[in-house]
């Protein structure tokens, strides 16, 4: 099963959450507008919850590996959608 992100340097990214989402999405994507981050960190939320349903699946029947892999993608996208929707929030001041 793979997990859909932006791409593989923001999974990466999303790990080292100290940075404040300005410093994350501005070195990345300047362009966007406070609508395009709040529109992007509903879909990581959307995609968070996804990974989270089939973690609960995935332990249900017995693949606790993919339970576990699943539950940190699930944690890691749950950030970047917090630093999306902070940065959005920024944007908009």
């Amino acid at each position: 099963m793979q997990i859909e992100f932006l791409c593989p340097d923001d999974a990466r990214q999303a790990e080292h959450i100290s940075e404040t989402a300005e410093e994350f999405y501005a070195s990345r994507r300047p362009d966007l507008d406070a609508s395009e981050l709040a529109a992007m960190s509903r879909w990581l939320a959307w995609k968070a919850g996804v990974s989270g349903q089939r973690a609960v699946t995935a332990g249900s029947d017995g693949d606790d590996g993919l339970a576990r892999e699943l539950e940190e993608w699930c944690l890691s996208l749950f950030r970047a959608a917090t630093l999306a929707h902070e940065f959005s929030q920024s944007k908009e001041s």
